[in-house]
């Protein structure tokens, strides 16, 4: 990915490395602008550089799809497919099929939807209480990982200027503290 590409270099055990301690994060005040992003509902077969190609014209700025949407580990940050969601959870729980995880309960709620525990579930009148099952839990988790936010494509120079520009700066302070003299 051409994100690692301009980051500073280590030495790791006798090999040169990315420096994967080097993090960046979208200030949070961006976010909050609703003109700053695009809301983006994910797609079964959407890929993070197809979407990057897709809304900014560049596979390559599928790093800052990911900023944007918090997105950090792109294979648990992400939304499985249907399919893939199935074998997930054969995989999670083989176990069971997924009838037996559809009527397995996983938590407890009152009428405001606050977890409770079992005793409390059972003595609370049916409409003041309700269930969800391990199925819908896992459902609902993936499913709330579709909803993702995609940077303005009106602020993306700006931002890669600023992340090269920020990038520079961890360079030149390492260089000048002796910590990496390759860079």
């Amino acid at each position: 990915m051409k994100y690692f590409k301009s980051f500073p270099k280590i030495t790791y055990n006798g090999l040169e490395t990315v420096d994967m301690s080097v993090r960046f994060k979208v200030v949070d005040a961006l976010m909050k602008n609703h003109n700053a992003y695009y809301n983006y509902y994910w797609q079964d077969s959407d890929r993070i550089d197809v979407i990057a190609s897709k809304y900014y014209g560049n596979p390559d700025l599928a790093w800052l799809a990911m900023l944007s949407g918090e997105i950090f580990d792109w294979i648990y940050d992400l939304p499985l497919s249907s399919n893939d969601f199935y074998d997930y959870m054969a995989r999670k729980y083989p176990e069971y099929d997924i009838d037996t995880l559809k009527a397995t309960v996983y938590s407890y709620h009152d009428i405001a939807g606050t977890t409770i525990d079992k005793l409390t579930y059972d003595a609370l009148d049916e409409l003041d209480r309700s269930s969800t099952s391990v199925y819908q839990y896992e459902h609902d988790l993936n499913e709330s990982k579709r909803h993702i936010k995609l940077i303005s494509k009106s602020l993306v120079s700006d931002i890669v200027k600023e992340f090269d520009g920020r990038l520079q700066e961890i360079k030149n302070v390492r260089r000048l503290s002796n910590y990496d003299t390759r860079n």
